[in-house]
């Protein structure tokens, strides 16, 4: 197969292809490069086109790339010098674009960049770490006890409704078991065999009253409803714990009760 074959599948890929020529200075520094040939994706992704780039150096055709936060020339420069290859990702302030690059030299003075456009992945990242945020707030903000929990026995997170009731920050209860030792004591074995059965869960569900001994040495009494929601992003199977404090609830019911049968007996 000849130059030719190779050429077309080259100009004919959806991967960004450009292939460069080194500019030196007299000290032998790199200063600038220049545009020898793109392909039709490059000029997709850069919105760059062949016919006003081909034989201008960067210099010329994106002047303000001195002012980028990554110093494409001295890194480009590196490679068509000493024959390196490397592979990066980073955003190009003058494009307003991310990129992933593969960057290497065939021949010296000379590099060819393989890249594509990374932005939509990077606006999806960001999209689901906003909405990490808010769902975090939510959780954080809700008037009830919450907390997230995963099958890796760790404690995500839980609402201030939960800390201020029981007295536990997050910092007391990073953890399942850390969690169940304090809240459950001689019952903590029991309460984590429960929990472990929450993440097969398909459907919300109501667990029941469970008493808790607070940090701060008294007794309340929670509702706990269960639900699975997911799973994180390293695959941990993930529930979510809302209690409704029925405390005063069963005082006042026991004191109607008692003063029922005092009402009976006399």
């Amino acid at each position: 197969m000849d130059d030719l074959f190779y050429k077309n599948i080259i100009f004919n890929s959806e991967i960004g292809y450009a292939y460069h020529e080194i500019i030196l200075d007299n000290e032998g520094v790199p200063f600038d490069y220049k545009f020898i040939e793109v392909n039709s994706a490059f000029e997709k992704y850069t919105g760059l086109f062949a016919r006003d780039i081909v034989g201008k150096t960067v210099l010329e055709v994106i002047p303000n790339i001195v002012n980028d936060t990554f110093d494409w020339i001295n890194f480009y420069g590196d490679i068509a010098l000493n024959g390196t290859s490397k592979e990066f990702e980073s955003f190009s302030i003058p494009l307003d674009a991310w990129f992933t690059v593969d960057a290497f030299s065939l021949e010296k003075y000379h590099f060819i960049t393989l890249f594509t456009n990374s932005s939509k992945t990077h606006q999806m990242t960001e999209n689901l770490y906003e909405l990490s945020n808010v769902f975090s707030r939510v959780i954080k903000e809700a008037p009830i006890p919450i907390m997230i929990h995963a099958d890796n026995g760790k404690v995500l997170n839980i609402s201030d409704a939960w800390a201020d009731i029981s007295g536990y920050t997050h910092k007391d209860i990073p953890t399942i078991s850390e969690w169940t030792k304090r809240a459950y004591g001689m019952k903590q074995e029991e309460v984590i065999h429960f929990i472990d059965d929450l993440y097969k869960l398909n459907k919300r569900q109501h667990d029941g009253e469970f008493l808790i001994h607070t940090k701060q040495g008294s007794d309340v009494l929670w509702d706990f409803y269960s639900t699975y929601i997911g799973k994180t992003f390293e695959g941990n199977k993930m529930a979510m714990s809302v209690a409704i404090d029925v405390t005063e609830d069963r005082l006042q019911k026991e004191t109607l009760r008692n003063e029922r049968m005092l009402f009976e007996t006399t």
